[in-house]
């Protein structure tokens, strides 16, 4: 098992994955961080905690992915099928996923105690 630090919101966050993963995770946590950056950008005003900052951020990325499994399901059988990612890749995909959001929850809870 690998470990790469991660860093959102100016923090550093220590994650483990699977041996090979650590680029990835790492290109998934710098979109995750360039999302949480817009909003709590200054004309937000949403966010009040971090806390509130990180569910904002992971409903927007929900809103993303659920965009994008409407497009493609939407695509015809035809364009599915020439999809560039195997089915590893997909597997992999949707682990990274699972993986950022159990995190997200995790620290969500920390940050609601810690205040």
């Amino acid at each position: 098992m690998a470990e790469v630090t991660i860093e959102l919101n100016s923090k550093k966050y220590n994650i483990a994955c699977d041996d090979g993963q650590e680029a990835r995770v790492a290109d998934l946590a710098q979109y995750i961080n360039e999302r949480l950056v817009q909003i709590a950008g200054p004309n937000s005003g949403h966010a009040r905690t971090d806390s509130h900052l990180l569910v904002l951020t992971s409903l927007v990325l929900a809103d993303e992915i659920y965009d994008l499994k409407d497009r493609v399901s939407g695509m015809p059988a035809e364009a599915q099928q020439g999809s560039t990612m195997n089915e590893e890749e997909t597997r992999l995909i949707a682990q990274a996923v699972d993986h950022l959001r159990a995190r997200v929850e995790k620290l969500t809870q920390d940050m609601r105690h810690a205040a």
